[in-house]
């Protein structure tokens, strides 16, 4: 014990800053941005905050949609399931921030701004 340095050598008592010192010595990365809300692609957590949370969506949206590209709901439930098992909110959140658009009847999406999605009469 005196030889790992817990127990001080002079009068063998416990020696709490050895622990301080090994924490210090390889200090954890901070996440930054919206990957201290995501495991690689998968969603962790929607963050609390509304504009950190827009700005995960955001990322989202850029990744499973190309500009200009119209997608059925389907299609667009099993590319959001490579972020959250929960696609039904995912998709809900998306349309919410106006980053997604949706065919009234719900049957198509794009991008916001991508192009007209013609409403169904």
């Amino acid at each position: 014990m005196m030889r790992s340095g817990l127990v001080r050598a002079d009068d063998q008592t416990f020696d709490p800053d050895v622990f301080t010192a090994i924490l210090d010595a390889a200090p954890v990365a901070q996440r930054q941005g919206i990957e201290r809300f995501v495991d690689g692609r998968r969603i962790r957590q929607y963050p609390a905050n509304l504009e950190q949370r827009g700005e995960l969506l955001a990322w989202v949206a850029g990744n499973v949609f190309e500009p200009g590209e119209i997608l059925a709901e389907r299609e667009v439930n099993e590319r959001l399931l490579a972020y959250s098992e929960d696609v039904a909110v995912l998709r809900r959140y998306l349309v919410d921030y106006q980053l997604v658009e949706r065919r009234s009847d719900g049957t198509e999406y794009c991008l916001t701004g991508s192009g007209p999605i013609v409403a169904v009469e």
